[in-house]
């Protein structure tokens, strides 16, 4: 989710050593895992925007992750 909010909201940068676990994550779990878990994610900002709006979605994204973006 939070790779698909980077796509698409105006975050300044995420936090590395959030980025740094979760691809650690991605490369234990394997690609047949992350990957889907990677998709579903971005499908839930996706559906979030949609719903709200991308500005709306960004900003809840930056409320409930403030320790991942800025």
């Amino acid at each position: 989710m939070l790779r698909q909010a980077q796509a698409q909201c105006a975050f300044e940068r995420f936090n590395p050593e959030i980025v740094d676990t979760a691809r650690r994550c991605y490369e234990h779990l394997g690609a047949g895992t992350g990957a889907p878990a990677m998709r579903a994610g971005a499908a839930e900002f996706d559906r979030m925007a949609d719903l709200r709006g991308v500005r709306a979605a960004c900003a809840l994204i930056e409320r409930h992750f403030p320790m991942a973006v800025r």
